[in-house]
């Protein structure tokens, strides 16, 4: 009592008592705060106490508890508390795992005794003990089992036996103790210092890490969808589709569906697509698709109505074309495929009667739609939450060097002069067929895909080129849809594929500078 933290102190006897003290004493300072590393005090074992719980009548000279933690061969020496002539308590203390069922049996003075709590059947054979407050033994003849003779003392030796043992259950989270400490050498000879005991769940420095790789990348916001419907809406021609007045209902009902449209879109403007032709949806996939939603039914909507929705969508005046920075002429760039979405509704929806006016078929073509969305825009989400993991991250950073390094050795030879280096679809290409990444499962017409998967989303894709000019970033992130996409879309597989890329990716900057 009165002990002072880092105060010295008169000497170990004096601090802890005179004589020796037992383990199990030992064991009641401990916390289960304390208990957090490779050993049993560590494994997060919790204290329990176990108590004996006698009659006023009775003053038993020595009570012990014989446990199940070590097969019942230890005693622990329970002492007592409270005043004679009371209900008095005999208590000790053993670390136990959490919830573990610590089957208890009691020796009082000489006889095997069982608290009133739950009981399970199990024999269990006991050598009873004897100490200085108790050293004669009369137990009782239906308890014992057999009888020996000590060979270092003489004494008799009795061996008792009881069918059950009791049971306690221990409960996660036992009362912490309100001080803690450890008694060190102090400065002075036969001094010691108690000082507060550290452990360390709750004193080790807590290391944070540094952002993840992917911290700069722009995921989509409702901010940017509807700004790409507005650059998108004003490209398109509708002048005799969507009249004046529907204009703003229209946008409305696209506005809640412009994500996983954006999805569909990217995902089938980026199948089997290479460097040379570039990205956009082919008259054959926009025939594919109307087919495949039911929308080209061959009475209503025919193949050929589809053609000439996708002829007329692609017609670009000449005046904007200046204005553009990407021209596909061949396949639909995202505002024309907004644009032949809208013909379609005007054509099977609102001219069928099926529709009451444009906004109405414009929901219906949506509905039409939204489970290919929806699925586009949910393999995009599970990438990036198969990808957004502390164990990628870690991975990522290993190989942050070599990354880099690939990066700058295949990418800027199409570049233009002035513009910051990137790397393009067809050097995107190339890199993985010389890594050899197709050896992996990997469908070389997944290539266009997963530079896609890995691009930031930009609100203007005829404007500017920027959607397909890959930064270092967007570069990392394709490795990973790659990874993704080898591994079936399974997030399990993904690390594992990680790895076996990296080490591909390694054996080839390996040859580049032998090379």
């Amino acid at each position: 009592a009165g002990v002072r933290f880092g105060g010295p102190q008169a000497g170990p006897e004096a601090l802890l008592g005179a004589g020796s003290f037992l383990q199990e004493e030992d064991l009641k300072g401990r916390d289960v705060l304390e208990m957090r590393s490779a050993c049993w005090a560590c494994e997060g074992w919790e204290r329990q106490e176990i108590v004996w719980l006698c009659d006023p009548k009775e003053s038993p000279k020595a009570v012990w508890a014989f446990t199940s933690l070590d097969a019942f061969r230890r005693p622990l020496r329970l002492y007592p508390e409270g005043a004679q002539g009371q209900w008095r308590s005999y208590k000790a203390a053993r670390m136990v795992p959490p919830g573990y069922r610590l089957k208890v049996l009691f020796q009082v003075d000489s006889t095997l005794r069982l608290m009133p709590e739950e009981r399970i059947a199990q024999p269990v054979e006991i050598t009873l003990r004897i100490c200085k407050d108790l050293p004669d033994l009369n137990p009782k003849e239906e308890q014992i089992v057999r009888t020996d003779i000590s060979p270092r003392s003489g004494r008799k030796i009795f061996v008792a036996s009881l069918p059950e043992v009791n049971v306690i259950r221990t409960e996660p989270g036992s009362p912490k103790t309100e001080a803690r400490g450890v008694v060190a050498d102090g400065p002075v000879d036969g001094s010691v210092v108690l000082l507060p005991r550290v452990t360390e769940t709750e004193f080790k420095a807590q290391v944070k890490r540094a952002p993840p790789f992917w911290s700069n990348f722009r995921h989509e916001t409702p901010a940017l969808r509807r700004d790409s419907l507005r650059m998108d809406w004003m490209r398109c021609r509708l002048g005799h589709v969507v009249p004046e007045t529907e204009i703003e209902d229209i946008k409305k009902a696209l506005e809640p569906h412009v994500g996983w449209l954006m999805c569909l879109y990217r995902r089938l403007s980026s199948m089997d697509v290479s460097g040379e032709t570039g990205f956009g949806i082919s008259q054959i996939q926009a025939g594919e698709l109307m087919m495949s939603t039911g929308i080209c039914d061959g009475s209503t909507t025919k193949v050929a109505d589809i053609d000439r929705f996708f002829i007329a969508a692609k017609v670009t005046p000449a005046e904007l074309k200046k204005t553009l920075a990407v021209v596909n002429d061949k396949t639909l760039v995202r505002y024309e495929f907004l644009e032949l979405l809208l013909r379609v509704a005007h054509h099977h929806f609102l001219k069928s009667g099926a529709a009451e006016n444009m906004a109405e078929a414009t929901v219906l073509i949506l509905k039409a739609f939204e489970p290919d969305g929806r699925r586009a825009e949910q393999e995009l989400h599970e990438f990036f939450r198969a990808l957004c993991t502390e164990a990628a991250d870690d991975l990522y950073k290993k190989h942050a060097d070599l990354l880099a390094m690939v990066y700058k050795r295949f990418g800027g030879s199409k570049t233009p002069p002035g513009k910051p280096k990137f790397m393009a679809l067809g050097e995107f290409q190339q890199l993985l067929e010389l890594a050899n990444i197709h050896g992996l499962g990997f469908q070389p017409r997944q290539s266009s895909l997963a530079f896609r998967m890995s691009m930031m989303c930009q609100n203007d894709e005829s404007g500017s080129s920027r959607f397909q000019e890959m930064t270092l970033l967007e570069f990392q992130m394709a490795i990973g849809a790659v990874a993704f996409l080898a591994a079936d879309c399974r997030e399990s597989e993904m690390l594992s594929m990680l790895k076996r890329i990296f080490k591909l990716l390694l054996a080839l900057g390996k040859v580049s500078k032998a090379s």
